[in-house]
Order: structure tokens, then C-alpha cells, then sequence
């Protein structure tokens, strides 16, 4: 991604930045041994989509120390240096209290680095080179990220000339609704957040609005059992989280008891798929006996978010999977495009297996 000829790297999604970041610090560790610098990297991204959370997250899984601090907060190059001090014949910087002392290795982040003075920035580029400054140096093993937003009129940052740029590798962090539901379901998110944005997926990708500006009205309303009973206070939480035109969705969403019935990750369970699953898909897809292929795609894209939001398959969800695949309605095309986007989920051997049944080869070859 490219505004105002400033490189973003690569655009990845939050797993591929975790196998971006673990072989970096591979090599990174090989560096080290052989007295080399080891490589910063820059994670570009819109507020609000889960940058610095992803890191202390990959910290966590590869068994890395953490700590994090946000440059933007530094007033002087003495919160950046340290005080000086003296051993009686020479003056020294200690290292200020933000940095790591117990032993790599670990992720130093430094938050939303661009939103830090310019005079901060050109102190940190030892830092981020080499490090170190003056009279001390970060311990072995320790490697820094960054964060960033982009540089353009929707972000009041510091622009980061060539020297400054260079000293880093950098990506950007693209989220997607299927990672999202993924980590929700993790992070036991409202059963019905997730269930709007099953039935309202494009909410989620609206620029208007962020990943956390709907886990703070998530979690806001969690509490109140009955939306329907609450809808001015549901309206108010709405309007204070996100743009107008999504809350009226989110409100709309809430007052529609046949919304919460047709609740689709119950597709994944039941133990009757011909009778609550094809037959239903089948009367809300057929209007004037014309099939409308543009509510089925609707809802192959809502079936394939319900699959992204489980953790793993069982064996009675990968059945009923495999069923919603032989649907005989189901066009070709779009068939094939599901297959294409299934397939697509990362770190899903349970879905590979359904995927991987010798039937569908013969399918195709029909």
C-alpha cells in the first residue's frame, strides 16, 4: 500500500504477520551470532485494528519477554536518554525505566512511533539501527517493532523521512472479518456481535469504524440479556461507538426477532440439516419461483463467516458442512467460489479435510 510515495510493505493479514515476525527473528537471532544487527520492523495499520495487541500476542506465543511503550509520551530527550549520572571521572546516561532489564529474548514495542515529535524520532534512529544510545544498549536478544499509522490527512502524525524509514522493515496489518470472528470466538465475544456481523459483513470493512470501536459496543451491551427491551439505550451505545448509518443497521439488527431466530452458527450443530438448513435456504432463496442467486451468495458468504467463527470442526460439523457443500441448488460458480474462499482459511486442517473428500473431485468432474 503507497500514499505520498511512503512504502507500507506488504498488505498481511494477522496470521501471516505472526510467520512474518517468527522467521525475522529467526534470522535475527542468526545475526546476532554473527555480531550482525538485527532487523526492526514496522507494523503499518489503521487505529484501532489490533496492532499492538497482535504483538504482545506473538510475544506470548513464541515464548518472548514483552514490554511496551509509546514514544508519543516522551516531553524531552531526557525521558528518551535517561538521567545523566557520574563515577566521578566520567558522565553517563542510565537507562530510563521503560527499558527491558531481565534477559532476551523479548519485543520491545514502540506504539504508535509516528505519533512521537520529530525531535523524538531523530533521537530514536540509534534505537532503532543499532539498539543502543549514548551510554546504553538494549539487552541481547531484545528486538524492537514498531507501530504506525499511515501518513495521510485522516492521521495527525510526524512524517518519516528516508534515514529514518530505511533503518526498519515494514508490512501493514489488512484486517478481515474471518480473523476477526476467529479471535472473537477466542476472547468469548456476545454470541450476537458476532451473529450481525454473520448477517451484515460488509459493516465490518466500513472505514467509518474499527475492529474496536465495535468490541467496546460489544462489550458494552453483553450485560443487557433482552436488546429488543432496551433498544433507545442499545441506540445511544450505538451512536457513541460507531457512524450513524452502521448504528442504525446494528439497531435495526437488534429489533428483528427473525434476525436472532435465523441465528446460522446453529446451522453448524443441528441434527436435522435437510429440514433447518436446505429447506429454509431454499423458501428464503426462491421468490416467485425464480431462484435468486443473489441471496444465495449472501448466504454462502454468511455460511462461510459461521465456519471462520468456529474454533475447530467436529465431526458432526464437518457432516454438516460437507452437506451444505452437495446442496444440489447451490449454482456451480458459485459453489466453486466458496470452495475457493474455504480453502483460503488459514490454519484450518479441519476444514481441509472436508475439502480433501475424494467426492468433490468427481463433483466437478460432472
Amino acid at each position: 500500500m503507497n500514499n505520498n510515495q511512503t512504502n507500507y510493505g506488504a498488505e498481511l493479514s494477522a496470521s501471516e504477520i505472526e510467520k512474518f515476525v517468527a522467521q525475522l527473528f529467526r534470522a535475527n537471532e542468526i545475526a546476532v551470532q554473527q555480531g550482525k544487527i538485527p532487523t526492526t520492523l514496522c507494523i503499518w495499520g489503521r487505529a484501532g485494528v489490533g496492532k499492538s495487541e497482535l504483538v504482545a500476542q506473538i510475544a506470548q506465543q513464541l515464548g518472548y519477554a514483552f514490554c511496551e511503550v509509546s514514544p508519543a509520551q516522551f516531553e524531552e530527550m531526557g525521558d528518551l536518554l535517561g538521567m545523566p549520572q557520574t563515577d566521578g571521572k566520567n558522565t553517563y546516561f542510565a537507562p530510563p525505566s521503560w527499558i527491558p532489564q531481565q534477559k532476551g529474548p523479548g519485543i520491545l514495542l514502540l506504539d504508535d512511533l509516528n505519533r512521537a515529535d520529530e525531535r523524538i524520532l531523530r533521537g530514536l534512529m540509534p534505537l532503532l539501527l543499532k539498539g543502543e544510545m549514548l551510554s546504553w544498549q538494549l539487552p541481547q536478544h531484545w528486538y524492537i517493532i514498531a507501530t504506525a499509522n499511515p501518513e495521510n490527512d485522516q492521521y495527525n502524525v510526524s512524517t518519516f523521512d528516508e534515514a529514518l524509514h530505511s533503518r526498519m522493515m515494514h508490512i501493514y496489518f489488512k484486517t478481515n472479518l474471518q480473523d476477526w470472528l476467529r479471535w472473537a470466538n477466542t476472547q468469548n465475544i456476545d454470541k450476537r456481535a458476532t451473529n450481525f456481523f454473520i448477517h451484515f459483513p460488509e459493516t465490518f470493512d466500513n472505514v467509518a469504524n474499527s475492529p474496536r470501536s465495535f468490541t467496546q459496543l460489544f462489550q458494552a451491551l453483553a450485560p443487557i440479556q433482552n436488546w429488543r427491551e432496551h433498544i433507545s439505550l442499545l441506540q445511544m451505545f450505538a451512536t457513541a461507538c460507531i457512524d450513524e448509518q452502521t448504528a442504525a443497521t446494528f439497531v435495526a439488527f437488534a429489533q428483528d426477532e427473525m434476525m436472532h431466530a435465523t441465528v446460522m452458527s446453529h446451522w453448524l450443530d443441528t441434527d436435522n440439516f435437510s429440514e433447518e438448513v436446505e429447506k429454509l435456504l431454499y423458501q428464503q432463496c426462491m421468490k416467485e419461483n425464480v431462484l435468486r442467486s443473489d441471496i444465495l451468495a449472501a448466504y454462502c458468504n454468511k455460511w462461510l463467516n459461521v465456519v471462520a467463527a468456529s474454533t475447530a470442526l467436529n465431526p458432526k460439523q464437518q457432516q454438516n458442512l460437507s452437506s451444505f457443500l452437495n446442496i444440489s441448488f447451490i449454482p456451480g460458480d458459485l459453489l466453486m467460489l466458496l470452495f475457493r474462499k474455504l480453502s483460503a482459511l488459514e490454519n484450518r486442517p479441519d476444514v481441509a479435510a472436508v475439502l480433501a473428500q475424494p467426492q468433490w473431485s468427481k463433483k466437478w468432474l460432472m
